[in-house]
């Protein structure tokens, strides 16, 4: 597996030296943060192509939530609840396969969530979290089991204890 460095040198997203300034920044750090998070704060990436390198690195697609044609169907296949937990949203159904938009591919937990939920195979991809939140909140608008929990208030009740 390629490191990160070398994705984002290789595809132009960052130079060599960009990528020895970042690295040597890294050693300055008290606490250890992540290679692509260095440069992003230093200027030299943006989240996007991080998230493209990512994706590369760890062998799935990334997806952008702005472009893709998500299928509202399919999304509400799954509860806001379920996505908002797993930061995930299914997308697509290519080939009864469903492809899921998320933060962390790698979570096998989440997999076998969706996987379990719609009853067939997930193709996990990569998109940004910030895209994905944003997408659940648009197509569960109406969701209406998923606003919140109505609490119910007795004033009555609660007047009694006051002070007691």
């Amino acid at each position: 597996m390629a490191t990160i460095g070398r994705i984002l040198v290789s595809r132009g997203y960052v130079t060599e030296e960009q990528l020895q300034t970042a690295l040597e920044a890294q050693r300055g750090l008290p606490t250890p943060e992540a290679l692509g998070d260095t440069l992003v704060n230093m200027g030299y990436l943006s989240q996007r192509d991080k998230w493209r390198c990512l994706a590369e690195q760890w062998g799935v697609d990334f997806v952008d939530l702005e472009a893709f044609p998500v299928d509202q169907e399919i999304v509400r296949s799954v509860s806001q609840e379920i996505c908002r937990r797993y930061k995930a949203l299914p997308i697509s159904r290519p080939n009864g396969k469903f492809v899921v938009a998320m933060t962390d591919p790698n979570n096998i937990y989440a997999i076998d969530a969706f996987r379990l939920i719609v009853g067939a195979d997930v193709e996990p991809v990569l998109a940004e979290e910030e895209d994905i939140l944003g997408a659940i909140s648009r197509f569960h608008a109406d969701d209406r089991t998923s606003k919140g929990v109505r609490f119910t208030f007795r004033v009555g009740a609660a007047v009694g204890k006051v002070g007691a």
